[in-house]
């Protein structure tokens, strides 16, 4: 190894960018590592005891059962994989890398980040999700979504009310829902809010569910003093 690589302080090194999750899981399922930013981007309170946890007690079964699909396969493998997915209405990407372990156990660094409208193409091998967490758009009925999705991706009403087959003052009816739900009245605000999470069509297809363990979540108190901060 390079002396100048050696002499690193990586757990320094790994705190520097919140917006940068990064964890390293056995692949037994137990939490080894979690960085700052993996209890920023995944929604969990930083003074939560992540560290030592299986990811059933972190995260939700189902949720839970298909990442250990993942992360067992990347570790018997050696092979890396990526998967995008919407978590906590968020467009996250999260590669999951194999590492060598001088003990003889596998472990897998798991690293996440926001993803962006131009992410390049990658040549990491990806997997699908079954599951989509909303956030604060699982407000909405199933309905409601996909008249959020169609509009959000250029379809007006009537469009909209063809493609579902109601009448357009149904979907009306739809979209002043999600404006008193969401804030969200205009198209235009629609469209930002469908970009942003980067919701797709596809997505209306997947489970929903609420992935985070309620028990891990901030308080209101520390939401409240987390968006004081932010203004």
């Amino acid at each position: 190894m390079n002396p100048a690589i050696a002499e690193i302080d990586w757990s320094h090194a790994l705190a520097s960018d919140p917006g940068i999750s990064v964890a390293i899981v056995s692949r037994d399922g137990e939490v080894i590592f979690a960085n700052p930013g993996a209890f920023s981007l995944f929604g969990a309170d930083d003074q939560a005891p992540v560290e030592g946890k299986h990811l059933n007690e972190l995260f939700h079964p189902e949720f839970a059962r298909e990442r250990m699909e993942w992360i067992t396969s990347v570790a018997e493998w050696r092979k890396t994989l990526r998967v995008r997915h919407i978590y906590q209405g968020r467009d996250i990407v999260s590669t999951m890398i194999p590492l060598a372990s001088p003990a003889g156990r596998s472990h897998v660094l798991v690293v996440s980040r926001s993803a962006t409208p131009n992410d390049p193409a990658s040549s990491v091998e990806e997997v699908e999700t079954e599951f989509i967490d909303l956030g604060r758009l699982a407000s909405l009925s199933n309905r409601e979504l996909e008249v959020l999705v169609l509009l959000g991706h250029g379809r007006n009403v009537p469009e909209t009310a063809r493609m579902l087959y109601r009448s357009p003052r149904t979907i009306e009816r739809h979209k002043e829902e999600i404006g008193r739900k969401l804030g969200a009245s205009t198209i235009a605000e629609i469209v930002k809010i469908v970009n942003t999470v980067g919701l797709t069509v596809d997505h209306l297809d997947l489970k929903r569910l609420e992935a985070l363990n309620p028990e891990l979540k901030p308080s209101d108190e520390a939401e409240f003093n987390d968006v004081q901060a932010a203004q």
